[in-house]
């Protein structure tokens, strides 16, 4: 098991959908003092190289170019340090897995290797985001998201065929997020809710079918979220600090494993806005001593942060005074309750209403 909890991300998208202008963004926005300074914790990556790597994309972002894309897998690790405490409380990490591998077969023996250990990594993956570009929808509709989502379940498929070759049992990740990138693009008016009715109206039968590709419980199409790394015109950057939905990420997926619990346990299924999620898990207090019970093995690295993440509340305590907790936490060396303190200010921020949606299975 890791020294402290950690959540894993797996990050799918096509050439061009936005990857590494997301993650240079969500690493260097949280280096900057404005950010520390407001939010009280920053990122710290693990690997010093990679950090520096990050740096200087962020450093394009702010130059007003976006950087070139990349083509290899990567893992990502990030360790989320809170004010006042040594050590980072919890650990972020991201599997980028490129879109240019749905492409193109290996071209040796060494990328065939390379790609079944990414796959693997994969399965590790707490949840798991797929990216649909803004700008092609907003210029190709509905024709654009039905063949990408069909691109997307054969490549499932192929997965699954190499792991069934290796002896192994896909274990897909049960959260699915499908994200909008590049979402600064799209009209105000624009909204997880309005862009997920779009969706399971016009695309339905593929999103059924990348469902059960991915098979077991997963919630394939049933959550979305709309992602900007920075605000551009599609051909430069105009503003690489104004960001939606990235600090989100991490207690969505929190969120998600809590919602599981919650459906485990017989209290219905979580649907809506976030401020909705939330009320209808607000009396989860009593369950989340068992929280092993109802979670997958590879969940439990995340029960003692979703123990401290506390939910009775809902929505009605202010970002200010989650801070106010958080900082008191760190100051008592409460380095979970601090950071969990940290996460639910990030899902009161108003803009995540907006940013995020989760459907109901009975909607379809």
């Amino acid at each position: 098991m890791p020294s402290r909890p950690e959540v894993r991300i797996a990050l799918f998208g096509m050439k061009g959908a936005g990857k590494t202008t997301l993650l240079a963004s969500y690493f260097g926005n949280q280096q900057r003092n404005a950010f520390e300074e407001r939010h009280g914790y920053r990122l710290e990556a693990a690997d010093a190289a990679q950090g520096s790597v990050l740096l200087s994309r962020y450093y394009r972002l702010e130059g007003g170019n976006f950087p070139i894309g990349t083509d290899g897998f990567d893992t990502l690790r990030f360790g989320l340090k809170v004010h006042d405490l040594p050590t980072p409380s919890l650990d972020v990490v991201w599997y980028d897995y490129p879109g240019g591998w749905w492409e193109t077969a290996p071209s040796d023996e060494a990328e065939r290797d390379a790609r079944r250990q990414a796959l693997e990594r994969l399965l590790d993956s707490h949840s798991a985001i797929l990216l649909i570009d803004s700008e092609r929808y907003l210029a190709e509709g509905l024709t654009y998201v039905r063949s990408l989502l069909d691109q997307f379940r054969a490549e499932i498929r192929r997965i699954v065929n190499e792991l069934s070759a290796l002896g192994k049992a896909p274990d897909f990740p049960t959260q699915w997020l499908i994200a909008f990138s590049k979402a600064d693009l799209l009209p105000a008016h624009a909204s997880a809710l309005t862009l997920a009715q779009e969706l399971r109206e016009g695309a339905a039968d593929q999103l059924l079918g990348v469902r059960k590709a991915v098979g077991g419980e997963s919630t394939f199409g049933l959550e979305y979220l709309l992602l900007s790394a920075v605000r551009g015109d599609g051909r430069s950057v105009l503003d690489a600090h104004q960001t939606l939905g990235l600090t989100a990420i991490a207690p969505l997926v929190l969120l998600g494993a809590l919602t599981r619990v919650a459906e485990k346990t017989g209290r219905g299924a979580v649907w809506g806005t976030l401020a909705t999620a939330l009320t209808l898990m607000r009396g989860l207090t009593e369950a989340i001593d068992k929280l092993d019970d109802f979670l997958p093995g590879k969940y439990r690295v995340l029960t003692v942060l979703i123990k401290a993440l506390r939910t009775k509340e809902g929505l009605t305590v202010s970002a200010e005074k989650l801070r106010e907790k958080q900082r008191s936490a760190a100051r008592r060396g409460k380095a979970l309750d601090a950071v969990a303190y940290a996460l639910r200010a990030e899902l009161g921020n108003p803009e995540t209403e907006r940013a995020y949606f989760k459907t109901r299975l009975s909607d379809e």
